[in-house]
């Protein structure tokens, strides 16, 4: 399993490259700024993959939760298994 608060402390990197971004000037050294842009794009996937991952596990989480529930009905209960 993936350590959520590494996630967390990597992303947090997200909104620091956004201001250093948005500075003035900020593109007048463009080796910079290209690193900037690069880091930012890549940081940016691995939120979208760290989002997925976490409906993921939420959704493992509900469907485990469901499938041992006494309350569901056995069709809901075996549909949530399956899933």
């Amino acid at each position: 399993m993936i350590d959520q608060a590494y996630i967390e402390k990597v992303l947090g990197r997200l909104p620091v490259l956004e201001q250093e971004m948005s500075e003035p000037g900020a593109a007048a050294d463009q080796k910079r700024y290209r690193k900037l842009v690069m880091e930012h794009g890549v940081l940016s996937k691995l939120r979208t993959l760290a989002d997925a991952y976490t409906r993921t596990l939420t959704d493992i989480r509900d469907n485990r939760e469901l499938a041992e529930s006494e309350d569901a009905g056995p069709e809901l209960r075996e549909m949530a298994a399956m899933e």
